[in-house]
């Protein structure tokens, strides 16, 4: 197949210290290869069409297309001081033939899952991000994303209940905040502070309102603490990096049951079973980083 992808993009200075910028294009991904061929019926070489019975999964779909994104954005950069950037930038994008799962009936009425090209999503939301560069001896930026991600089914390769409604999807966070501060002190010393805090992940509790529930937030802290050498003609930096500083246990998903990690509503599961660590974020990790290179 030949597909045609234009991209546009726009950058114009409206004044001194502002210029406005525009972006679209259309983009196209191939699917997994699992997607196109897991089923196949590899015993018979004659007949290379999808076995149900070889697969414990849905089955390849040999007309499967490529998924589509059409892409917006359009926003202003501006300069709040000589040594301040504000940028703000809003963006819609449609995606369309996402794969997702289709009940289909053969010849003598056996029902299985197929991959077909069956779901769409859209996502909209806006940029704004604080960028000061470094003087005084330090820089930073403070990043803010709020967006909204819709799809016609909220689980991969679920049949749609209702092709006309849309759910939040399961990788949907509407607030995103990143920022960093870097921080360069006399002698060679300095320390650098990474951070964000996120929306939970949302999850189903009624089946009637997909992902209508959300964890709770995700937040992240790092600390990297330097000191810069020279000798003999090379530049040396031992570090002391610090992820997860306040060691906090962040959670990545729940049982949609109970809205809580490691228990679910059922109180004759075990706890081996429910007390998964997969739930959980990684906890607090020191490392001692030792860099050498040549001025």
């Amino acid at each position: 197949r030949i597909y045609l992808s234009p991209r546009l993009g726009i950058s114009y200075p409206v004044s001194d210290v502002a210029a406005f910028h525009f972006g679209y294009g259309h983009y196209y991904q191939y699917p997994n290869f699992f997607m196109v061929f897991q089923g196949l019926n590899r015993d018979y070489e004659r007949y290379p069409r999808p076995n149900p019975r070889l697969s414990t999964g849905a089955i390849a779909s040999p007309n499967i297309q490529e998924e589509k994104t059409v892409d917006y954005e359009a926003g202003v950069q501006a300069k709040v001081s000589n040594d301040v950037t504000l940028h703000i930038t809003g963006f819609y994008r449609k995606i369309s033939n996402l794969i997702g799962t289709m009940v289909v009936t053969d010849v003598n009425g056996r029902k299985f899952s197929a991959f077909d090209n069956l779901d769409y999503a859209t996502v909209k939301g806006i940029e704004i991000t604080l960028k000061k560069r470094f003087s005084n001896n330090f820089s930073g930026s403070l990043n803010y994303i709020f967006s909204k991600t819709l799809v016609s089914t909220s689980v991969l390769f679920e049949l749609p209940t209702d092709a006309t409604r849309t759910f939040p999807a399961n990788w949907d966070q509407p607030h995103v905040l990143s920022y960093d501060l870097n921080v360069r002190l006399p002698r060679q010393f300095g320390f650098s502070i990474f951070g964000s805090l996120e929306s939970g992940l949302p999850y189903t509790f009624n089946l009637f309102e997909p992902n209508a529930e959300r964890a709770p937030m995700i937040q992240y802290l790092d600390v990297v603490l330097y000191k810069d050498f020279k000798v003999g003609g090379f530049k040396q930096r031992l570090g002391l990096q610090v992820r997860n500083l306040p060691n906090r246990r962040n959670i990545w998903w729940v049982y949609a049951d109970s809205g809580k990690p490691g228990v679910d509503a059922n109180p004759a599961t075990s706890d081996d079973y429910t007390q998964n660590p997969a739930m959980y974020g990684p906890g607090r990790t020191i490392e001692l980083v030792l860099s050498l290179w040549n001025d």
